[in-house]
């Protein structure tokens, strides 16, 4: 297969960053989302999100509450700033249920959230609604 013709067919696919601090929750949604057809990208740190991040230009971030270096929120605030990256859909995977929280995480530009234990089918639903 030509170099050109990989370039190609990811750019077909609708990519998906995947950034947790955990490393089964990125192996776990990576899996979901890989065999439902999605080009999935991960990262458990900041830079290594910011790096894929502009690399890849993703359609969908779904971040959890902690990274390694720094918080989900954290991640969200600074990308948010950059006029390009403004424009990346965010699906928050958390465990809040406090509902000042979830209004604070809304008016950071999240587009929606998923609450822990996560729901693959509710994960799927969501990612799809918004692409």
């Amino acid at each position: 297969m030509s170099k050109d013709y990989k370039l190609r067919s990811i750019h077909s696919f609708t990519k998906v960053l995947v950034v947790d601090g955990l490393l089964y929750v990125t192996k776990s949604l990576a899996k979901v989302l890989t065999q439902a057809g999605y080009f999935v990208m991960t990262a458990s740190d900041e830079l290594e999100a910011m790096d894929k991040f502009y690399k890849f230009s993703p359609d969908v971030i779904t971040i959890g509450q902690r990274l390694h270096d720094i918080s989900g929120l954290e991640f969200i605030r600074r990308i948010k700033t950059d006029i390009e990256s403004s424009k990346v859909k965010i699906i928050f995977i958390t465990s809040l249920k406090n509902e000042k929280e979830l209004k604070y995480m809304l008016s950071l530009g999240i587009e929606n959230f998923i609450a822990k234990p996560i729901d693959n089918d509710k994960l799927l639903n969501t990612l799809k609604e918004l692409i």
